[in-house]
Order: C-alpha cells, then structure tokens, then sequence
C-alpha cells in the first residue's frame, strides 16, 4: 500500500523537459564527454571476538557519459561496476566491496548507475532522472566501490548570487552494491514503497549555512542545520550541525524521536591543520540509510547511537618537501549509557589516514592507506582493526 504523496510519472517527465529546454540556443562546442573513474581497493577488518572477519578486493569503477548540445540540456548516463576477479578469499566474509550472492560470497556487480536529464537557465535548473545527490541526509556517501544514486526529481533555483533553493522528490535508492533500486521506505528497512521529499536553503557569507527539512513520509521528519563559519584571513573556523527528528502519525518505523548536535573547531597553523569536534545524540539511534552529515564520522564508527557522546580529536600535514602527500591522525571516545534500554559499549577509535597525489606528474592518480583500531568495553563489547588500502585514477576518455 502506498501513501497519497506527490509522484512524478515519466509521461510528466517529457513534459517538464521541454517546458525547460531552449530550441533556439546555439550548439556547444563539446557535446560529447566520456570520463573514467577507475579504482582498485582492498578493504580488511578483523575481529578479536567471535565475529567471522571481512576482507574485500576488488576492480572497477565508474564509467560517465554526457552529451550537452545545448547550455540548456545535458543528458548523462553512468556504468558502475565492481569486480573480484576471483582473487577473494572464500573463508571471509565479504567486506560490502562487492555484492553478496545466496551463500553469502563475493559477488561481482555491473549496475547502470545514473540517467538523467539536466535542463534549465543559469536560474533555475531541473534534474530528472536516476542521479547521485549531495544533500545532507541524502547523498552519494562515496565510501565503497561505488557511490549509491536515487531515482529523483531535483529543482534548483539560484535566489542570489549566494544563495540558492532546492527542491527534491525521491522515490528509490541504489545501494552501493545493489543491481536495481527500492524505494526509499525499502531501503531504509521498513517495507511499503514511500518516497521522501526535501527543501533546502543554502548559502554563502560570512557564516555559510545549509537549512533542509525532509518529509520522508510514513516514517519521520527531519529539520537540519548546519552553520561555517571562518572569518575572512583567518587561521581558524568552526562549524555546527543540528538535527531534529520527529515521527510521523502513521509511521512505518515506530518511534524516531530524537535529535542530534555537535560542533567542531579547527586552526591552520601554515601546512598543519589541528581540528576537534564534540556531539551528542537524543534517545534514539539516528537512522542513516541514504547519507548522513553527522558530526563525527571515523573511519569505521559514526557517533550515532542513543545518548551517545563523543569526543574527537585529530589533525593533518601537508609536508612541503613532498607535493601531494597527506598525513592524519585522529583520535575519538564515544560513550552510552552503561544500563538501561540505551545500554550499549563504550567504544574508542584511532585512525592513522596517509593519502598521496601524483604532483606534478600525474594528479589523476591517488593512493591511499588507512588503519583504524577501535577497542571497546561494556556488554557486548568487540575490538577489531581495520585496514584500507586505494587506488584510484581518472582520466577524460573524449
């Protein structure tokens, strides 16, 4: 059973397209493009308790064409796929590298992961169509193989030269290594076919600020916020996030009340950067299935269970004698109540993040090499290390 929510059929689609499209425009010089992400990463992560460990390798990327004829017009498709190659060990378990078959194996995956329509003025722009988006709590969340997409309707109107407003309609999501998309209340683990739909404020000053509030209907309300602030020449900034969740009536989900908010403060010290961040939740795990702009989100472990609060603390070096090198360290507590119904552990993480840019040869090449140890006490408690390792290249195929 579905809700009696706006819904957009494709027949309306080609109608929308060409209230927007311009005939009378000039052909662009470019009109094809055709681009390639490659990537090769191998994820591992080993448990010290029961837990079978994970371990992932895998081969692909993205594959991206555009054709634009018109300013006006931009049509683009894009391939995902990731591939084993038979290298991965069949005694682990897979590590959401790759898909997983119906024994629980390495799958390989080729999806279609865009087609849409971008139409409109310098004003006002529609997109149409199965697309990555880059809203707070909806979002590619590039963290895998392959980002995930949405099939959605998305209105941007440029209100100044700072400030534009956004509306988005979305009916179904691509997971990362899913073949074909659900709808949005599927995804999120709760049944039925419901969309969500989204309006956003964002803008640019001396303090940025993303304002959006989501209907994701059958299931809750969100309001959110997030304010930058970085005064002009100056060695530091700062930023705050603040989420509030409300259920619906008629809600799918059962009770989502709840809330977040946390802050985070950084200084530039020449090639050095030093930054801290602190959150805390509501009495409510908050539910990340299409992306999240949580405060605190390691390289493992997001700062989003029931009364939790965390402490983070890192920092990052850019050494001069080796262009396109990278260094960080960080270092974050997270800790829940130790009885009651939000009882959960108490969980720490250390990561160590080297990340190296082929300047000047080649900046379309980047290697990267993560490790996180995460310890952990109370009921239930587990360590485990973490280990990821990336390959990536881009290049302009035409």
């Amino acid at each position: 059973m579905t809700s009696n929510c706006w819904r957009v059929p494709s027949q309306y689609g080609v109608l929308l397209l060409f209230m927007f499209f311009q005939t009378g425009e000039a052909a662009t010089s470019d009109v094809f493009d055709l681009e390639a992400d490659f990537r090769s990463y191998f994820f591992q992560r080993d448990f010290k308790g029961g837990t079978q460990d994970q371990e992932s390798l895998a081969f692909g990327g993205i594959l991206r064409a555009s054709i634009h004829p018109y300013s006006s017009l931009m049509t683009v498709v894009s391939l995902y796929t990731s591939q084993g190659a038979g290298l991965n060990d069949k005694t682990k378990d897979v590590y959401n590298l790759l898909a997983k078959d119906d024994n629980g194996r390495h799958k390989n995956y080729t999806a279609l992961g865009e087609a849409y329509i971008d139409t409109g003025t310098e004003s006002l722009r529609l997109r149409l169509g199965r697309q990555e988006m880059t809203t707070p709590w909806i979002n590619r969340h590039d963290v895998r193989m392959t980002p995930q997409s949405f099939d959605a309707v998305v209105l941007a109107w440029k209100l100044t030269e700072s400030d534009d407003l956004y509306f988005c309609h979305v009916t179904r999501m691509k997971y990362k290594t899913d073949t074909s998309a659900k709808a949005m209340s599927e995804s999120a683990g709760f049944g039925d076919d419901e969309p969500v739909s989204c309006l956003g404020l964002e803008g640019q000053g001396r303090v940025d600020y993303k304002f959006w509030a989501y209907r994701a209907y059958k299931m809750w309300d969100d309001l959110y916020l997030r304010l930058d602030y970085q005064p002009d020449s100056a060695f530091w900034y700062m930023n705050c996030r603040f989420l509030k969740r409300l259920s619906s009536d008629d809600s799918l989900a059962g009770d989502q009340d709840t809330w977040h908010a946390g802050i985070s403060f950084g200084l530039t010290l020449g090639r050095l950067d030093l930054y801290a961040a602190h959150s805390r939740n509501g009495n409510r795990d908050i539910l990340r299935k299409w992306g999240h702009d949580t405060t605190i989100s390691n390289q493992v472990e997001v700062a989003d269970r029931a009364r939790e609060l965390a402490w983070l603390l890192g920092m990052k070096y850019r050494p001069q004698s080796v262009p396109g090198l990278e260094f960080a360290l960080s270092g974050c507590i997270m800790n829940t109540p130790d009885s009651g119904s939000h009882q959960s552990p108490d969980r720490s993480e250390y990561n160590i993040d080297l990340q190296y840019r082929l300047v000047p040869w080649n900046e379309r090449t980047s290697l990267r090499a993560r490790h996180a140890w995460i310890r952990e006490t109370g009921a239930g408690a587990e360590n485990r290390n973490d280990l990821r390792l990336y390959l990536r290249y881009t290049m302009e195929l035409i």
